[in-house]
């Protein structure tokens, strides 16, 4: 039999590389360092509660579903490098979650008093009229057709994004009064600088889409729209997708073939004759021959000797409770466009699941200070009507800090010379998750856990 595999890490990428070499009859040994399990996608614990901090959506198709995905050989992270293998991850989420898997209420989008369906997450422009008055609608058919014959159907869409910026693509490809009233707009609620600081490659990890201006001309009534995109997203009934990595955990460790050690955090991994030594700043080593190494980017550069601060999103969130019967259950997620609404986002709250109540997360601007939090996201709630008016609102908890690393090109160079340090310092062990910016979404490091496991069985 081959000799145990050490696997180092809490990431979802670790559980289920663990989980996988497990399941193929290899013993495995899981060392979970210091710091939170489930790579931020188990809910928050606070007072007394589980809080989702927004949206926690499964994602399982992007108009197919390739039945039969390539060999995990063939992988290449990336933010889009697990399309590819959309089977894979919706077998293994339909493994853990069975019969609680279930479609989200669609999401919407809010604007000036409007509310319709969201293309922001779902990419379906048909109700975009909807958000519109005649002459904005009038104003995007003509600036979309005039980028489609200019630069074709598509538009930048077909071609290399990674250094251009996102204002810069959306601008081309949209026309200036659909970026500035909505790709534009919502981007400054995330980031200082807007979208003139995102990488347009990494447009998703701030939810934001481009469009190729033949759709989006489409939408707005110059031809027919044709594209309809097919996008379903899940949650888990009861516990959202917190519950599905508890799931994940819980097989991890009752699994007879899995060895789980808690270890404080990792301090220098070396070469050992023949084999690794990992030490940690609480516990006593582990020693291996063969070890896998998905602790995610900023830990697995630090320890090649890289420390440079990455620049962070400002999180402003305030969950409240509604009773049930007081709120309007037709969204799973609202993105509020308005540049002067402080709220980017409102998210119906699935890891605590309390009969006869909704929870909300109510996603605020960092202009919002501390002390107004919960004034100013009850006062939206109702005025977004997401309540009724009068409905009582009673505050849960509310934080507000430093939240994802950004999709900025400065960060992308910082990433870049992180991984420089990585490669150079060449540590004895296949380090996961740390390949490329920006490739750490849920269905990524499924793949990632599969395709370590795949080389070590």
């Amino acid at each position: 039999m081959a000799e145990r595999l050490v696997v180092l890490g809490a990431s979802v990428s670790a559980l289920v590389a663990a989980d996988t070499v497990a399941s193929r009859g290899r013993e495995v040994e899981l060392v979970l360092p210091a710091g939170p399990i489930g790579s931020g996608f188990l809910p928050i614990e606070a007072v007394g509660r589980q809080l989702d901090v927004g949206p926690r959506i499964i994602e399982l198709g992007y108009d197919e579903l390739i039945a039969d995905p390539p060999s995990l050989s063939e992988y290449r992270p990336g933010t889009h490098g697990h399309r590819p293998f959309l089977a894979s991850i919706d077998a293994l989420v339909r493994g853990l979650a069975g019969d609680d898997l279930e479609e989200i209420v669609p999401p919407a989008i809010w604007r000036r008093g409007r509310r319709a369906r969201d293309f922001v997450l779902g990419g379906d422009l048909a109700d975009l009229p909807d958000l519109l008055d005649e002459g904005e609608q009038e104003a995007i058919a003509n600036e979309a057709s005039a980028a489609a014959r200019a630069l074709g159907p598509a538009g930048l869409l077909t071609s290399d994004l990674s250094m251009v910026s996102l204002a810069d693509a959306s601008r081309q490809n949209h026309g200036p009064t659909f970026h500035h009233e909505f790709i534009g707009a919502l981007a400054a609620k995330i980031l200082p600088g807007g979208a003139d600081q995102v990488v347009a490659e990494l447009r998703r990890k701030i939810w934001l889409p481009l469009f190729w201006p033949e759709t989006l001309s489409a939408a707005c009534g110059v031809g027919s729209l044709t594209y309809r995109p097919a996008r379903p997203m899940h949650t888990v009934r009861g516990g959202g997708m917190g519950e599905l990595v508890r799931r994940l955990l819980a097989r991890v460790r009752d699994h007879d073939g899995i060895e789980v050690a808690e270890r404080g955090r990792v301090n220098e991994i070396t070469e050992d004759g023949a084999g690794t030594l990992i030490s940690f700043a609480a516990g006593p080593p582990v020693e291996a021959r063969d070890v896998v190494v998905a602790v995610g980017p900023q830990e697995s550069f630090r320890l090649a000797g890289f420390t440079g601060p990455f620049d962070r999103a400002w999180g402003n969130f305030v969950w409240l409770d509604v009773e049930l019967s007081a709120t309007e259950p037709d969204f799973s997620t609202c993105f509020v466009v308005d540049g002067e609404v402080p709220v980017l986002r409102v998210t119906t709250s699935n890891a605590d699941d309390r009969p006869g109540w909704r929870t909300y997360v109510v996603e605020l601007t960092a202009a919002v200070t501390p002390d107004a939090a919960f004034q100013v996201a009850s006062h939206w709630l109702h005025a977004l009507g997401v309540v009724a008016d009068g409905a009582s609102v009673l505050p849960v908890h509310a934080i507000a800090g430093p939240s994802f690393t950004l999709p900025t090109f400065v960060n992308r160079q910082r990433f870049a010379e992180g991984r420089s340090h990585l490669s150079a310092a060449d540590l004895p062990a296949d380090v996961i998750g740390a390949e490329v910016f920006g490739a750490d979404s849920f269905n990524e490091q499924v793949v990632q856990g599969l395709a370590a496991a795949e080389r070590w069985t």
